[in-house]
């Protein structure tokens, strides 16, 4: 998935699965975001089609998330503002000691092709990620899933939310953001995961 820079003027793309047209972050701002959570979910189903073919992946897109999500982290690998993002080790290590190193999930997404990627996060119960472009396999969430964004930390150490519009907009996942100061709050995040399996669990 591709989301056009606000001041691109040209872009090559070899290949991509799909655009997100009028669904970009930078498509819509304020009120034009109410209802499109079922479009966003329209355009999950179009993403699992075109990887997996019509058929199949409207069949996978519609299948529920497996028991006992995976808890997983998209690591920071590619970047080069290392100074800028979180790779969560300390709450990897918190979490494995918590819920087990099978359930935890720690991955490069670079290194997976589309197909594992969309499996992956499919079947993900609470996902974290820095925020940007790395955050854009957040699409394949089931229902209901929890997608915890860390804001970048601009020039002046400002907090910055990249494709906040889009993500806000999101709608069939729950969507949270942890500024940079709580970066390293290992409780408060092993509470949010806490809780995002208790709103899972209460569904079910």
């Amino acid at each position: 998935v591709f989301v056009l820079p606000k001041n691109a003027q040209y872009v090559l793309l070899p290949k991509v699965v799909a655009g997100p047209g009028r669904l970009a972050n930078w498509a819509c701002k304020g009120e034009c975001a109410i209802g499109r959570g079922l479009w966003l979910w329209d355009f999950r189903t179009y993403l699992f089609r075109n990887i997996y073919g019509s058929a199949n992946g409207t069949h996978i897109s519609q299948q529920p998330r497996q028991p006992n999500g995976h808890i997983l982290f998209s690591l920071p690998v590619g970047t080069t503002h290392t100074d800028k993002v979180t790779t969560f080790h300390d709450l990897i290590e918190a979490a494995q000691a918590r819920y087990g190193q099978d359930r935890i999930k720690a991955v490069d997404m670079a290194k997976l092709s589309i197909q594992e990627q969309a499996h992956l996060v499919r079947n993900t119960a609470v996902y974290f990620t820095n925020h940007g472009g790395g955050s854009a396999s957040a699409l394949f969430l089931d229902r209901d899933a929890t997608l915890i964004i860390y804001h970048g930390v601009g020039r002046q150490g400002e907090a910055k939310m990249l494709d906040r519009h889009f993500w806000n907009s999101l709608g069939y996942a729950i969507v949270q953001w942890v500024h940079p100061d709580d970066h390293h709050d290992v409780p408060r995040a092993l509470l949010m995961i806490e809780r995002a399996l208790e709103l899972i669990d209460g569904d079910n």
